[in-house]
């Protein structure tokens, strides 16, 4: 017995269950929540990325009739790649709401359509874990799966990354401050001319706490973190602590998942600006009928009966990329 959409009383279709998880409130993990991703469909599953390399300047006033400034381009270089797949499965059997009570209630069943409700909100916490993975490789300026493979290490292929730049943490006279106005100088002359809105600084906790005790900045720090508390800041996720201009640091409480795979810095700390179309989203269609050669949507999610009506399998899927267009634009600070 399928799952009925209680608007119209008939069982979900394609459109109407993709809808349903696509409309669902996100909860985007730190980074996704920090940082601007332009997301825009494609109608194929697969991409030709190229690197145009374009000079982006400020045009000089000239007289009337004088010669227009060139826009000068490099010649580009492409190389094709698949709009990574992630499906995922829901299943929900009739066994297990049989005779089940709903909770806060001492005289109600639980429904499936109550149990679909929670396991959805499971599989989009997932599929948001997924994609906040993916951001860290595209800020790596490489392209990953949800298994940490790399599948395309775009700075290799284009013989750019992000920008190193050393430091020594256990200098006594480091000046935190002073040292990301400098990084941030650096990485902002690579942007061609991207108007920054922030940058977040991610790191690991041992780093965390190795720039944020230095002498120059523990006063501002405690002072900015007692304010933080009573602001209600510390119960929303990490606290970002303003650390020069409009520089953000902050802890990032990595996720180490069953395979043995970390999300997040290793042992290093991630410049990250906040610019608009510094990361592009492209997402592809699923490869069905109804689907092929179609603007492609967030995510797509269909039902099947299971045998004997023993319940309903869902089967949802991402397709996916995320890729950064100037990796240069971020900064990879580690030990010197």
């Amino acid at each position: 017995m399928p799952i009925l959409n209680p608007t119209t009383g008939n069982a979900y279709t394609q459109d109407e269950l993709t809808d349903l998880i696509v409309e669902r409130p996100r909860q985007p993990n730190a980074l996704s929540a920090r940082v601007q991703v332009t997301s825009q469909p494609v109608n194929v599953p697969a991409l030709l990325i190229d690197r145009k390399g374009s000079t982006i300047d400020i045009v000089d006033p000239k007289p009337y009739g004088a010669p227009p400034k060139q826009v000068e381009v490099d010649r580009r270089k492409p190389i094709p790649l698949a709009v990574p797949h992630y499906p995922s499965q829901i299943i929900l059997r009739a066994t297990e709401v049989s005779g089940q009570r709903k909770a806060g209630s001492d005289n109600e069943f639980e429904m499936p359509e109550d149990l679909l409700n929670e396991k959805l909100d499971q599989q989009i916490a997932e599929f948001e874990l997924t994609t906040e993975h993916i951001l860290f490789g595209a800020a790596r300026g490489q392209i990953v799966d949800s298994a940490g493979q790399v599948e395309v290490d775009l700075a290799a292929a284009f013989g750019i990354g992000p920008t190193a730049i050393p430091v020594d943490f256990d200098d006594p006279d480091l000046d935190p401050a002073a040292f990301f106005r400098a990084a941030k100088r650096t990485l902002k002359a690579k942007l061609g001319g991207m108007a920054v809105r922030s940058w977040q600084a991610v790191c690991t906790g041992e780093l965390y706490e190795a720039l944020v005790t230095k002498e120059a900045v523990k006063r501002s720090f405690d002072f900015y973190m007692q304010g933080a508390a009573l602001r209600g800041m510390s119960n929303d996720g990490p606290t970002p602590f303003v650390l020069a201009d409009n520089v953000e640091i902050w802890e990032y409480e990595g996720a180490d998942l069953p395979s043995g795979l970390t999300i997040g810095p290793v042992n290093q700390i991630l410049l990250i600006p906040n610019v608009q179309g510094l990361f592009q989203r492209r997402n592809a269609p699923k490869q069905g009928m109804g689907t092929v050669n179609t603007p492609g949507r967030p995510y797509y999610a269909n039902q099947d009966d299971l045998d004997n009506m023993a319940g309903v399998k869902i089967d949802a899927e991402m397709n996916t990329i995320i890729y950064n267009t100037r990796p240069e634009g971020v900064g990879d600070i580690q030990q010197a």
